[in-house]
């Protein structure tokens, strides 16, 4: 079988992260039942359809206005994608069947039981669908009638147009592929699209010139494209052909690729905002956004200031084998002229580039000293960029390369695809495979199909016979493809033989030339006929298969083959022309007769004979259940046995699944299999006395022959519809027909035709030109037909033509030749009359439907690796199970170009631009796959070159779903994503969606005994004698509080549990207990009740004023007397002890269900500034803009009984779940057009000038309308006057700045107080922003943040929990617990980025944060300037008494990071930075660029690196401290002489011990951490060996530092230092918690994570000192203090001498880490009463000078 010689053009489509890749196929998604309108209950319920099938029932209505629609078509497909329990889930389909057609006169079709999709077309409308399954079991008979309600979409009413924004810069710092801060945009480079077919696109939806002519980037390196239709285009970046440095040879070369190549694939759907999938944008605020973005670099570029140094090495291709150690580097696959790229480890400034000879060889001189990173890439980026730390002595050369586990010596350089190659030849020896001598035949076609049918891409054999395909894709989007070579006057014999890509041997075919045996093994060609094969690629990896072929005998044909297409695209006049675009999918299973001419010689005429039958082809994907072979062949069409680099079985260390059902994963590995795309068909021989079509035999009972010479007919029949009656040629009398009708033994016509043949009057593309193929196809013979003129194309030379007539082409007439092949191929449509073409204004008979597209997607975690042997991702990017996938469509229309104003621009409403249609949600399988059956598209007319537009809709990966339909397995812990994807009639559009954590690892109190939690109280203002309100009329001044974990009451005073209210102004405390009478009862509760505490409020008096209290809880002292973190602000109104304090009190409406109601927003809006709004118990869903200063008071923030978290678990029974008042911002979508109103209703606002949008998304945003309307008088007033946000859970949001709450502006002391912010998620933070980056006039001073808990936040690009941004000046975060955030960049817990100096960050729990980049717990940095250089630095922080541990970052200072600080003093006083950890330098902390750093009376200990990070040099580095050299242009700007290194200005009193440094015993999956020692300090970066940190009076482990050479060294002697056991109570430490898994496809690195225990094993740690503590009484006051301390160490410092912690915070100092009175003493050694490290233990209280 097979077709002929002709071939496409070469097509490469892109398998893009975060984007969209056509595959090839058809069908899917979940069943959802749709019900029947008749609500009458059944007798019975249907269990299974009657015999005949279940009747199903189409009511397509018009959404506007729910009329019933008068003209209509529809399809019904099986629904056969894969449900999320099915075990073969990540195996899909080719194709999806059509088993009924209907319209507006047959509504009603009968189908068997099964779930199928309806999809319905009427003009003037989009087309829509809806999914069924039968039995329905709410009819007795199964029955169903599903409504479909379509939205419009004409030329009054269009959708919006899309576009597409481009940003290309300048790859200098570092030299990356992606953009950073420091980098500049790139003038003047030219930008282009193309589209699906790889055409040019230069002209926008409106036929106007893209651009105006010309995309040019302006001066900020963007340009934007408008008006663009949806389609999938590709964009490509054209740098100016001119030097661009001093160098005349010297010009620009990409680096940026998303999945390989130089272009980027952009999904533009209607109304797109140009700016792509969100995990791809750049940082920047949203009007600077975009995930289009291409790095440059300027090569050759030399070094500035020339070294002695040397760097060699060859780049090589990096081969990865299972089980994934080191793998091999392939000599034969050297990166040809790869450019390679050095970037300066201390500045991050590209300073070389070059570029490496044919064989991958490079030789880099004149070396600079230092420390770099080496990058390597190749110039059509078909590799992954490596990189790769160097160090260089002056003088020294330094061989990069590697040795792999074969012995093989290179740098490994991974590849983002696979290669596909070999010879055609002729077998003239018949032996099945390729021997010398052979000839061998160029300029063939070697071609790619999906398994759909529809072309991938092509090639032809060059003048040796030689073929290849370099970009083939593999991997974790790699799926079988079907290779395919073309014949036409040779044998499709012996077809393909295959190379062992381990051990070279070549399996033969099985058609060997009698009288020769087959070999064993042989590759059997019974599906693919010789022609075809089934292929799997995997990157890096180079699958060989040649193809053979004979001559035909002497007077011997060849065969007759073909292929039934489905025509997406009508283009030709003469339907004969009909051609075979690339993206059009094949028809499989349907029936194509062999015919004779009769006696009359006649085609089709009633003597015609049947000669054979052939049914196409339908995919099957290998397996195991297609063996054994024939004729005891071993040939396996199992891909066991799973081989290592050495061929050694691995098959039993992997999934039992893999190998036998040969699944597209990369394990898998690289294989050839027998197999046959969709809709092919092929005669090779014929039955002489004719086929009997009944016994589907020859009719005399004699075997088939080989064809002979001669004129043949080849017949499709139509697929049919058994129980459609209505006939195949609707009765008319203008001669029109649909197919051909039977004659004599040749079937035809009858009824219930699915499909019918392309005629004429089919155009669809009015593009259409008579088209005549250098070979033309067959004659179309089938019956002759008058052509409708009412659908024919005007430009048809047959239009006007009265009685215009064609033959049908569902026949075709083929001359077969001796020593030819023939070709016959059909292009197939659904059995619909074609649109009209609009010469009569009545006609509006719609048109033809489409076949359904097919979207496939994998979801993975961005972050971590799957670790797990037993999954079929071991090695890949983790799997996501079990969350649900929502797919939309934009509905929403414009007015259209020519009347921009009309009245009704948008007449789809409810939907709109931010509000999405819902056309169904699918739910990932075990193994993180989906799929959906969609309507495809409607729209073939476009003006881009492959005419069509397809079907475009939104996919968003986690879904929360809507308030009225709200998804149950949305996970919180997940950012939701979106991303745009495409729908072809037939084919597969396949989705790889990489989707970011929000949340780091489980999150436990750390509190042993338990911490009481407050949930919720009955009022948080009294007096209130309101009981609609929480209020109690006998006694309006009580309060009942349910809370949690309070423990038994014990005693009735002051040691019992107890509840303060501490005054707001003052700090004074009233306790209230069971025997003043403050406590009215403490009730513990059940397993299922909450805990109830009731008190009364004191009356006013001069020790009880009116204003803000807090209130706390605390338990009795037998149960640890541990306090609450958050608990509430009870206002207590009314005039006592001189103060009044009377808010207005707004009471906000309850919680609603109604889509449409926001009684927040409502109520803020009403309320007078400086109102007290408080809401009720519930669960808000809203996003709330706060737009004035208020007070917006919750009842608490609610909770699980028993759970320390909101969403612990469901809660399954409402008795376990104590509502409180939360805003829950997950449903944005549905809340954003209520949001902008609200916005534009209350503008302007007072905002940074560069960045004046409000964002959007977060649960509260807080913006100012003047720069001081949220200013407070001084004094008490102003304490009470402050805005406030106190009492809530603000949970699953997601905003363009924070999640949570987004401080946007001039929102100056604002308190943020006693919240849980949980599972939030943001681009710049994720539980709260104050201000956003890049906007220095924000100016929100004196924010406080207070007893929050910040739970399970994440940021997309910079903060996880809270971000504290440039203008954040005299900001306090204190007394939170920041636990479980997780960020992609810096400062996963607390984040400080861009200068607001005098802030502070104290008291706070910090821990199990976690960050792909540096400063997990703790990150102060500058604001990075765009385009380079210092910026502003950070102004002076305080960081007192914070336990900072169990944090892990993805590169350096696990607990803290401090960046371009420059000479601001951060001071680190009594802090616990302890079980952390750093997968590069500093598990505690790093310091970059921060000469003023202050580090005392700090506890750094049992902290860990692991050398793991992806710039890792694979040594080992510090645990502990460690400080990079210092950035030239700062230290340009120290006094000469000043350290070249971030060198702290006081470093002593402190305890580093045990931090232990890691590395990794291999990479990539399976790598284990090895234990190098403790390292407790560390100088990096710098030349000078001698730079050393000089702590003093502290207790170091080992007394060590490791140099920047990377040799240990004592620190210098003679300051007080000791090196003991410092005794903690229980010093867990975090290894334990410590995951590690790898990469398959980047096996230089493996990620090293937190996997925390249940409960955490690090939070168990107590670092505490015991009583017998050796480093009691070690420390002193003064950073200068002489050793040994001198008489006067107690007075005050002098001499620039910095402090140590004094007194108690209630007493004006800092104290220890508890709070507690520093020093005490506890020994005789009277100058030095300071206990190192961050606690000190009780004594005698020492009175200082």
């Amino acid at each position: 079988m097979r077709r002929t010689g002709s071939s496409s053009s070469p097509r490469r489509v892109v398998a893009v992260v975060r984007t969209i890749v056509v595959v090839g196929a058809t069908a899917l998604v979940t069943g959802v039942v749709a019900l029947s309108p008749d609500t009458t209950p059944p007798a019975q319920a249907a269990t299974e359809c009657p015999a005949g099938g279940c009747a199903l029932t189409v009511d397509a209505r018009d959404l506007p206005t729910g009329t019933a629609l008068d003209d209509f078509s529809y399809v019904v497909n099986v629904d056969n994608s894969k449900l999320p329990t099915d075990p073969t889930a990540l195996s899909t389909e080719s194709n999806s069947a059509i088993v009924a057609e209907g319209n507006q006169d047959r509504t009603t079709v009968t189908v068997p039981a099964g779930r199928y999709l309806v999809s319905v077309r009427s003009l003037g409308h989009k087309m829509w669908g809806s999914y069924v399954t039968l039995p329905n079991p709410a009819t007795a008979n199964g029955s169903l009638t599903t409504r479909v309600d379509l939205t419009v979409q004409n030329d009054e009413h269009p959708l919006p147009l899309g576009k597409i924004r481009v940003f290309v810069f300048q790859d200098n710092a570092w030299a990356n592929g992606a953009p950073d801060t420091e980098e500049a945009g790139l003038q003047g480079f030219q930008v282009g699209l193309e589209e699906q077919t790889h055409s040019a696109v230069t002209v926008d939806y409106n036929n106007d010139p893209l651009c105006g002519g010309t995309c040019l980037t302006a001066d900020d390196g963007f340009v934007q494209l408008d008006n663009l239709g949806p389609a999938t285009y590709f964009i490509d970046v054209h740098p100016p052909d001119t030097q661009c440095n001093a160098d005349p040879s010297s010009r620009w070369y990409q680096t940026t690729t998303i999945d390989g190549g130089l272009q980027l694939l952009a999904s533009v759907e209607e109304g797109s905002d140009g700016t792509g999938a969100p995990g791809e944008q750049l940082w920047e605020a949203p009007n600077n956004r975009t995930a289009y973005w291409f790095g440059f670099v300027c090569s050759p570029q030399p070094f500035a200031t020339p070294g002695t140094g040397e760097i060699t090495g060859q780049a090589m291709n990096w081969v990865e084998w299972a089980p994934y150690t080191t793998g091999t580097f392939s000599a034969a696959d050297p990166v040809e002229n790869a450019f390679v790229a050095l970037s300066d480890s201390t500045t991050d400034r590209t300073v070389w580039v070059g570029q490496a000879d044919g064989a991958g060889n490079f030789d880099i001189q004149d070396v600079p000293a230092g420390s770099y990173n080496l990058a390597v890439w190749d110039e059509q980026l078909s590799y992954i960029m490596r990189f790769k730390p160097v160090t260089v002595a002056a003088g020294e050369t330094v061989d990069v390369n590697e040795t792999g586990d074969d012995g093989s010596v290179g740098l490994g350089v991974s590849r983002w695809f696979g290669w596909l190659d070999g010879h055609v030849y002729k077998d003239s020896n018949g032996n099945g495979q390729r021997d010398a001598g052979e000839q061998v035949i160029p300029n063939t076609d070697v071609d790619q199909r999906w398994r759909d049918g529809s072309i991938k891409e092509g090639t032809f054999t060059d003048a040796s016979g030689y073929y290849q395909y370099p970009t083939a894709e593999g991997g974790a989007l790699g799926r079988w493809i079907v290779g395919e070579q073309g014949f036409a006057r040779f044998s499709a014999y012996p077809g393909p033989s295959i190379h062992d890509e381990v051990t070279g041997d070549v399996v033969p075919s099985c058609a060997v030339a009698p009288p020769l045996v087959a070999a064993d093994p042989c590759v059997p060609t019974d599906q693919g006929g010789g022609l075809l094969t089934n292929q799997l690629l995997l990157e890096g990896h180079r699958a060989t298969v040649d193809w053979g072929k004979r001559d035909y005998a002497a007077g011997t044909p060849g065969q007759i083959v073909g292929i039934t297409y489905f025509s997406t695209t009508r283009n030709e006049f003469d339907a004969r022309f009909q051609a075979h675009e690339d993206y059009e999918p094949a028809v499989p299973d349907v029936t194509v007769l062999l015919e004779g001419l009769g006696p009359d010689g006649q085609p089709n005429t009633s003597d015609d004979v049947v000669l054979n039958k052939y049914v196409t082809d339908h995919w099957q994907q290998p397996s195991a259940s297609q063996d054994p072979q024939a004729d005891g062949n071993s040939f396996t069409q199992s891909c066991n046995p799973l081989r290592d680099f050495s061929g050694t079985d691995v098959t039993g260390l992997f999934n039992d699944r893999i190998g036998p059902e040969c699944l597209e994963v990369p394990l898998t590995g690289e294989h050839t299999k027998d197999g046959a795309f969709d809709g092919g068909y092929a005669f090779a021989d014929y039955c002489e006395a004719g086929y009997d079509l009944a016994t589907d035999a020859c009719a005399d009972g004699a075997d088939p022959v080989p064809l002979v010479a001669g004129t043949y007919v080849t017949h499709a029949l139509m697929p049919t519809d058994a129980t459609d009656t209505r006939l195949c040629n609707p009765a008319n009398t203008d001669g029109f027909l649909q197919v051909s009708t039977a004659k004599g033994d040749i079937p035809g016509d009858g009824t219930g035709c699915l499909y019918r043949p392309v005629r004429e009057e089919d155009v669809n593309v009015d593009l259409g030109n008579r088209f005549t193929p250098a070979i033309p196809p067959p004659t179309c013979t089938g019956d002759d037909h008058v052509i409708d003129q009412s659908t024919l194309v005007t430009r048809s030379t047959y239009f006007g033509v009265a009685g215009a007539h064609a033959p049908l082409c569902d026949k075709r007439l083929v001359v077969l030749t001796n020593g030819q092949n023939a070709n016959a191929d059909f292009n197939l449509m659904t059995n619909f009359r074609t649109d009209p073409n609009g010469t009569d204004d009545t006609d509006t008979r719609t048109g033809d439907v489409p076949e359904p597209g097919r979207l496939v997607g994998q979801v993975f975690n961005d972050i971590y690796f799957e670790r797990d042997q037993a999954s079929p991702w071991y090695g890949e990017p983790r799997p996501i199970a079990g969350i649900p996938v929502g797919i939309y469509a934009r509905v929403d229309t414009v007015c259209p170009a020519d009347d921009p104003g009309c009245a009704t621009p948008n007449v789809n409403a409810p939907y709109d631009a931010n509000h999405w249609r819902l056309l169904t949600t699918v739910t990932t399988s075990p193994d993180g796959s989906f799929e959906a059956l969609v309507p495809s598209t409607e729209t073939f007319n476009c003006p881009i070159p492959q005419g069509p537009c397809p079907g475009m809709y939104l996919v968003t990966v986690d879904d929360p779903g809507s308030k009225a339909h709200p998804n149950p397995n949305f996970n919180p812990n997940l950012l939701v994503a979106t991303t745009p994807a495409e729908a072809w009639p037939g084919l597969t559009t396949q989705l790889d969606l990489p989707l970011d954590p929000i949340s780091g690892t489980g999150c436990e109190d750390p509190a042993v005994p338990a911490r009481p939690e407050l949930l919720q109280v009955s009022t948080p203002f009294v007096p209130n004698a309101t009981a609609a309100n929480g209020g109690n009329a006998a006694n309006p001044r009580r309060i009942t509080i349910r809370a949690d974990f309070i423990g038994t009451a014990g005693p009735t005073g002051a040691t019992g549990g107890r509840v303060t209210l501490t005054d707001a102004r003052t700090g004074a405390t009233t306790t209230l207990t069971r025997a003043n009478g403050g406590v009215v009862s403490w009730t513990p509760g059940t397993g299922s009740t909450p805990d109830t505490i009731v008190v009364n409020v004191p009356a006013l008096s001069a020790t009880f004023p009116a204003g803000q209290k807090q209130l706390t809880i605390t338990t009795a002292n037998a149960n640890g007397g541990v306090s609450t973190v958050n608990g509430i602000t009870v206002h207590v109104l009314g005039t006592g002890g001189g103060i009044t304090y009377n808010p207005p009190v707004r009471m906000v409406a309850a919680p609603t269900t109604s889509t449409s109601a926001h009684p927040i927003q409502d109520a803020v809006d009403a309320a007078p500034a400086g109102a007290l709004v408080v809401l009720r118990p519930g669960v808000y869903n809203e996003n709330v803009l706060q737009w004035k200063p208020l007070k917006l008071q919750g009842l608490g923030p609610g909770g699980i009984i028993g759970a320390h978290e909101l969403q612990a678990r469901d809660p399954e029974d409402p008795r376990f779940h104590v509502t409180g008042s939360v805003i829950d911002g997950r449903y944005f979508q549905q809340n954003s057009t209520a949001y902008d109103a609200a916005v534009a209703a209350h503008a302007p606002y007072a905002v940074d000038a560069t960045l004046p949008a409000i964002l959007r998304g977060a649960d509260l945003t807080v913006v100012a309308q003047t720069a001081t309307a949220y200013n407070v008088p001084a004094g008490a007033a102003g304490v009470l006057s402050a805005s406030r946000a106190d009492g809530i859970g603000l949970m699953t949001g997601q905003g363009e700045g924070a999640g949570g709450v987004q401080v946007q502006a001039n929102a100056n002391n604002l308190q943020v107080t006693n919240d849980v912010l949980e599972n939030n998620g943001g681009v710049v933070a994720g539980g709260i922003a104050v201000g956003q980056p890049y906007a220095p006039t924000s100016h929100n001073y004196n924010v406080r943040i207070s007893r929050d808990r910040v739970l399970g936040n994440g940021g997309l690009t910079q903060a996880g929990g809270i971000g504290l941004f440039d203008g954040s000046n005299a900001y306090d975060v204190g007394n939170n617990v920041v636990c479980s955030n997780f960020s992609v960049n810096y400062g996963a817990g607390i984040s400080h980025i861009g200068l607001s100096p005098d802030g502070r960050i104290h008291d706070n729990q910090v821990y199990y944060n976690e960050s792909v980049d540096s400063g997990a717990g703790l990150a102060i940095e500058s604001e990075l300037p765009v385009g380079g250089g210092l910026g502003a630095g950070t102004g002076p922080v305080t960081v007192d008494r914070n336990l900072l541990a169990a944090n892990y970052s993805g590169d350096d200072g696990g607990g803290v990071f401090v960046l371009d600080a420059l000479t601001a003093a951060i001071s680190f006083r009594d802090d616990l930075i302890v079980d952390n950890g750093a997968a590069d330098i500093g598990g505690a902390m790093m310091l970059d660029d921060s000469s003023n750093v202050r580090i005392i009376g700090t506890t750094i200990a049992s902290n860990v690196s692991t050398a793991s990070s992806e710039n890792s040099d694979g040594t080992a580095h510090s645990a502990g401290l460690a400080s990079e050299g210092n950035d030239p242009l700062f230290q340009a700007t120290l006094p000469a002489g000043s350290p070249d290194f971030s060198r702290p200005a006081a470093l002593f009193d402190d305890v580093f011990w045990n931090n232990t440094a890691y590395t990794l015993d291999r990479p990539g999956p399976g790598a284990t951490l090895v234990n190098q020692g403790v390292i407790d300090l560390e100088i990096h970066g710098t030349t000078n060996n001698a730079d050393t940190f000089t702590p003093r009076y502290s207790d170091l482990t080992n007394g060590q530092i490791l140099g920047p050479n990377g040799v240990l060294h004592a620190v210098p002697g003679g300051q007080g230092n000791i090196s003991v056991d410092p005794l903690f109570v229980n010093p867990v430490g975090i290894s334990a918690e410590l995951t590690v898994s790898g990469s398959r496809l980047d096996p230089q690195t493996a990620a090293v994570s937190l996997t925390a225990g249940d409960p955490p094993v690090g939070l168990t740690s107590d670092f505490h000192l015991t009583t017998a503590s050796p480093v009691v009484d070690r420390g002193v006051r003064c950073s200068n203090t002489p050793f040994p301390a001198p008489a006067g160490a107690l007075n005050p410092c002098t001499g620039g001498g910095i402090q140590a912690p004094t007194l108690t915070p209630a007493l004006g100092g800092i104290g220890d880490y508890d709070g507690q009175y520093r020093p005490q003493l506890r020994t005789l050694r009277v100058r030095t009463p300071w206990d190192l490290g961050a606690d000190e233990l009780a004594g005698v209280p020492v009175v200082l000078p």
